[in-house]
């Protein structure tokens, strides 16, 4: 029996250790940066995980005291959208997993994955 226990123990540890990633899909919505041709998500923008500013009022918005104003050169699109326009990753927020979502593999076999990225494509961090 105690062979059963300890591979019952292995087998949860690695369950919980190994992870699945999930990219964003094609509708996220994304940030755009026209200067440097990049885009990010909004929880990488609100963890300080951004190459570049893309937000005015970051901290304000953070604090939930004002409404967002995104700087003169920053654009609102889908993932699909700028993919298509050529925009590439923002590396800060690449090197952040803000464009893709990990799971422990056990969560993801058993089916309880978090919505990550909504409808309306917002993205949850």
């Amino acid at each position: 029996m105690p062979v059963v226990g300890l591979a019952v123990v292995v087998a949860l540890v690695v369950g919980f250790s190994v992870r699945i990633g999930t990219p964003l899909p094609n509708h996220a919505i994304l940030l755009v940066n026209s200067l440097d041709d990049t885009y990010v998500t909004v929880p990488c923008i609100i963890k300080g995980a951004a190459s570049s500013s893309y937000i005015v009022n970051t901290a304000e918005v953070i604090k939930g005291t004002e409404e967002v104003v995104y700087e003169p050169f920053v654009t609102v699109m889908t993932k699909l959208e700028a993919r298509k326009l050529r925009y590439r990753p923002d590396q800060a927020c690449a090197s952040a997993d803000g464009f893709v979502f990990t799971t422990p593999i056990i969560i993801h076999q058993l089916g309880g994955e978090k919505k990550r990225v909504l409808a309306d494509g917002t993205v949850l961090w």
